[in-house]
């Protein structure tokens, strides 16, 4: 399971959601991957240390805000998306995530 997760340096509802992710990332790393994407133009060294003061343990790549992405569109931040197995985008959401959500969905797919 890729869990994808948009957000930016500015956005209070991304950061109040962040310990939610670090949560889920430590203690679901075997059945699934948290990427964040950094969805705001910042400096690659500016977005580097922000990770590193959180810090961030997942992986965390940067892109200029677009209309619609690769997986769907990011009306909103914090937008998260998450794709099975198979490579299937199965669900997306604006807004906070929670670890329980995220255990929940995937624990329902698996079945």
């Amino acid at each position: 399971w890729l869990i994808v997760n948009y957000w930016a340096t500015w956005c209070g509802t991304c950061m109040k959601e962040l310990p939610e992710l670090i949560d889920f990332h430590e203690n679901n790393d075997v059945d699934a991957v948290v990427v964040g994407i950094n969805f705001e133009e910042i400096e690659a060294k500016n977005l580097k240390e922000f990770v590193n003061t959180k810090p961030i343990p997942y992986t965390v790549l940067s892109t200029v805000p677009v209309r619609k992405t690769p997986l769907g569109p990011v009306p909103a931040l914090p937008t998260t998306y998450i794709i099975d197995p198979d490579g299937n985008v199965v669900a997306g959401e604006i807004g906070i995530v929670t670890r329980e959500n995220l255990e929940s969905y995937i624990a329902q797919k698996k079945d």
